[in-house]
């Protein structure tokens, strides 16, 4: 690569597209066309230095959705076609004012006096009809608006000069400070549009192990191709020179600051209460009729104050029992439910024996209840009269009433037999009346 020199060659734009420019460089070794033309490219689209319009103000307008009168175009397309005129800044140090950008007035009242009999876009304002100075200048043939006999527009445009772009939607710059009813704009600082490179292969003599970089960019007008691209490469070489400037004379890294370890928990130092909420299923705050129980069950939970399913797994075994007209059905149907659903119930605290002996006998009780009437939606005051009904249908009970209470026994019995017995007494009540007719006979007599 030393005894090998790449020279530059710029091809004639002649008949083509406007603001095009194609560069040619070779001889390169091998590798070097990638590395050359894409850091080439990405300099030109991001870091080539520009003018745009950042803000507008227009009399009598206060925001963008608002029309003008005697003007074609709303204030929202007007400030699309700002976006979309390149700003020319004649030297690269443009002169701006303290706040950091140029303010250019553009007055109706000055515009040409054949501007709407001109043969060429009559009552159209363009680029160039836009006024300039000797800092900026609005190029090309874009069209900001069109304006009827008798309308006035009058506009403050104010030019900023960066790099990249800009949208409308940031935030209100504090500074430069801006007039309350300046409308913001969408600001494209970089005057390249688009930018291409292709490798070839190219010849030294008898050796063909060189490349050619073919280098195609495309701006805005507001600058040339060939400037673009030199500028690109003098940002490069300002890296790199400082690169080379420094590396000779590059002090030592400094030692890294030793990391302070976070303080961990021990698996002892974890609450319960922490490992509980870790297994809080998802569906805890599902309501409780999603478990699908039975009216009498759901009920009861219910009145209990539980309303959803993590409610209930928040209670034991004993809680639930505690709770009026739940028996041990009932809460086997329950943990039956949850156990499809992969959960269990809260755990029980241990007891006394004599608690638990009670809790037996009213669980027992409770049990007792449900075998009678699971199968129906008993409330409250329906199940007062289930003592009396559990009486009449228990068959023990019924005998130990026969047998301490012997009159109603013989009566059921002896009804049966004077049914039959109405046959005999039909010749007795024949004796009556004969002997009630020999009577009459004596009377009748005598």
């Amino acid at each position: 690569m030393e005894n090998t020199r790449f020279k530059v060659y710029i091809e004639e734009n002649e008949g083509k597209e406007k603001n095009y420019g194609k560069l040619i460089i070779e001889p390169l070794e091998r590798g070097y066309g990638d590395t050359l033309g894409n850091g080439l490219r990405r300099l030109l689209l991001s870091s080539i230095r520009g003018a745009a319009v950042t803000a507008v103000k227009i009399n009598g307008i206060l925001h963008e959705f608002s029309t003008i009168k005697g003007i074609r175009e709303d204030v929202i397309e007007i400030l699309m076609n700002l976006k979309h005129i390149p700003v020319k800044a004649k030297t690269d140090q443009a002169e701006v004012n303290a706040d950091g950008f140029k303010i250019i007035t553009l007055d109706s009242d000055d515009l040409p006096k054949d501007f709407f009999t001109r043969e060429e876009n009559p009552g159209v304002i363009t680029a160039k009809d836009m006024p300039w100075d000797n800092d900026f200048e609005f190029c090309g043939d874009g069209v900001l608006c069109s304006l009827e006999e008798g309308a006035h527009l009058l506009m403050e445009i104010y030019v900023e000069q960066g790099v990249g772009y800009l949208s409308a939607e940031r935030a209100r710059p504090a500074q430069p400070p801006l007039p309350v009813d300046a409308i913001l704009a969408d600001a494209v600082f970089s005057p390249v549009k688009r930018v291409n490179y292709t490798i070839e292969p190219a010849r030294v003599g008898q050796s063909i192990d060189f490349e050619r970089l073919v280098l195609e960019v495309w701006t805005n007008g507001a600058v040339t191709p060939e400037d673009a691209v030199s500028e690109a490469a003098r940002i490069a070489q300002d890296y790199f020179g400082h690169i080379a400037d420094t590396v000779g004379n590059a002090e030592p890294l400094p030692p890294e600051e030793p990391e302070i370890p976070e303080p961990s928990i021990q698996p002892e130092e974890i609450p319960e209460a922490d490992s509980e909420e870790d297994q809080e299923p998802e569906n805890s705050t599902h309501p409780i009729h999603e478990l699908e129980l039975s009216i009498r069950s759901e009920n009861c939970l219910l009145r209990g104050g539980i309303q959803t399913i993590g409610d209930l797994l928040h209670r034991s075994r004993d809680d639930l029992l505690k709770i009026r007209n739940l028996g041990k059905i009932s809460l086997k149907e329950i943990e039956e439910r949850l156990d499809i659903l992969g959960y269990d119930l809260k755990p029980s605290a241990p007891h006394p024996e004599g608690e638990n002996q009670n809790q037996e006998g009213d669980s027992e009780s409770d049990d007792f209840s449900d075998d009678e009437d699971e199968s129906e939606d008993i409330y409250e005051d329906d199940l007062e009269a289930e003592p009396q009904t559990d009486e009449e249908d228990m068959p023990e009970e019924k005998e130990q009433e026969d047998e301490t209470e012997p009159e109603p026994v013989p009566e059921k019995p002896k009804a049966k037999p004077k049914a039959k017995a109405k046959p005999k007494s039909k010749p007795k009540s024949k004796k009556a009346s004969k002997s009630e007719a020999e009577a009459e006979a004596d009377t009748e007599s005598d």
